[in-house]
C-alpha cells in the first residue's frame, strides 16, 4: 500500500533512477544481465582505423590492417590475375573459370576488367544457387525428412527455388525473413502478383520434424522444432533450453517461449510422410493453395467436376468390360 506521507527526495531520485533503467525486477536481473552482452547493444558507427602503411584499398580493409598490426602481421602481397580471378570465381559461382574466361580475362586490361567479372557473376543464376545453399543449411533444407522415415516432403523443391530466387534477386533481408515465417498472412495482404511466392517462403515451416503417425502426436515436438530453427537461423539462438525454464546464459524466458510457442501453434502439420494421402477422397486440396482463396475455390470446384466425369468414365468402361466377359481391374 502507498505510504501515509510523502517520499523522502532520496526515495523518489531511487524510483526515478529505477525507472530510467526499465524498471527491473529481481527475477528479471539474469535476463538484463544476459542482454548486456555485447550482441544484444545497438548497433553503432565506427570510424574504421587509419592505416599508415596505406595498404587498405576500402574502409573494410582499415579494420583488417589494424587487426594484423595487433597481432604483429603484416598483409601478403597482391595476388596475381590469375589466381584472383580463381577465387572471384569459386567464391561467387562456387565453379572455376573455363579457360576461355580466363584467357579473356588476362587479356583484359581495362581498370574495370575485375569489376566487369563480378558484376556478371552477380547477374548469373549461379550466384543464388552457390549463395542460396548456405541458407538451406541454416534451415536444414532436404527433399526428404531424413531420420529413420526419411519420407519425401511434396512440393518442397519450391522453397528451395525460392530461396535461390530470392538471392538473385537481392530481396531485402527483413522482407526475406517476414516472408518465410508469416508469408501466408502476408500473401493475402496483397498484391495478388506476390501471392505464390509468399506461401511457397513459408516453405520454411513445412521443413519442421514430425513425429508419430497422426497430428496430435508429440505435436508440441514439431511445434519445439519451429522455434528452435527460428532462433538458430534468425536470432542466432538456442531456444529450446527455455522451453522448460529460463535460458541459462541468453535473454529468453519461458515466457518468451510460450509467446512464440502461441504464434507457431496455429501452423497446421500433417502427420509424418502422409501429406499426399491426407484425404484418399481429396489429397491434393490439402495443400495450402498457391492462389487467393476465391481464386482456389473456383479452380477446385472446376477439379472435382473434371474427376467426378473421370470417376464415371472409368465405371462406364469397367461396366462396358464387364458386358463382354471381362473383369474389372
Amino acid at each position: 500500500m502507498p505510504p501515509d506521507r510523502q517520499l523522502s527526495a532520496t526515495v523518489i531520485a531511487d524510483f526515478v533512477a529505477w525507472i530510467r533503467q526499465g524498471a527491473p525486477w529481481p527475477e528479471a536481473a539474469k535476463k538484463l544481465q544476459a542482454s548486456a552482452h555485447w550482441a544484444f547493444e545497438p548497433v553503432k558507427a565506427v570510424e574504421p582505423p587509419a592505416d599508415p602503411s596505406g595498404w587498405a584499398e576500402q574502409p573494410i580493409d582499415r579494420f583488417i590492417a589494424a587487426g594484423l598490426r595487433g597481432h604483429g602481421l603484416a598483409p601478403v602481397a597482391a595476388a596475381e590475375r590469375r589466381t584472383l580471378l580463381r577465387r572471384v570465381y569459386f567464391d561467387l559461382v562456387g565453379l572455376p573459370p573455363t579457360p576461355a574466361e580466363l584467357n579473356a580475362f588476362l587479356a583484359d586490361h581495362s581498370s574495370d576488367a575485375l569489376a566487369k567479372i563480378v558484376d556478371r557473376l552477380l547477374a548469373s543464376p549461379l550466384y543464388g544457387e552457390r549463395w542460396g545453399r548456405h541458407w538451406m543449411d541454416v534451415v536444414r533444407y532436404a527433399d526428404t525428412a531424413g531420420d529413420n522415415a526419411d519420407y519425401p516432403i511434396p512440393e518442397v523443391r519450391l522453397y528451395r527455388d525460392y530461396i535461390i530466387d530470392a538471392f538473385n534477386r537481392d530481396k531485402p533481408f527483413d522482407q526475406f525473413v517476414q516472408e518465410q515465417v508469416a508469408g501466408d498472412i502476408l500473401a493475402r495482404q496483397g498484391p495478388r502478383d506476390t501471392y505464390a511466392e509468399r506461401v511457397i517462403a513459408t516453405g520454411f515451416l513445412a521443413l519442421s520434424r514430425r513425429y508419430a503417425t497422426a497430428p496430435y502426436e508429440l505435436w508440441h515436438l514439431t511445434l519445439e522444432d519451429t522455434i528452435d530453427t527460428t532462433g538458430r537461423a534468425f536470432l542466432g539462438l538456442s531456444l529450446r533450453c527455455a522451453r522448460c525454464h529460463d535460458h541459462k546464459f541468453d535473454p529468453v524466458t519461458r515466457k518468451d517461449y510460450y509467446a512464440l510457442y502461441g504464434i507457431f501453434a496455429s501452423t497446421e502439420f500433417p502427420w509424418a510422410g502422409a501429406e499426399e494421402f491426407a484425404s484418399m477422397k481429396k489429397p491434393r486440396e490439402h495443400f495450402v493453395p498457391l492462389v487467393a482463396p476465391e481464386q482456389a475455390a473456383s479452380q477446385i470446384t472446376a477439379y472435382q467436376a473434371k474427376i467426378k466425369q473421370l470417376d464415371a468414365e472409368i465405371a462406364r468402361l469397367a461396366k462396358q468390360g464387364t458386358r463382354q466377359g471381362g473383369t474389372a481391374a
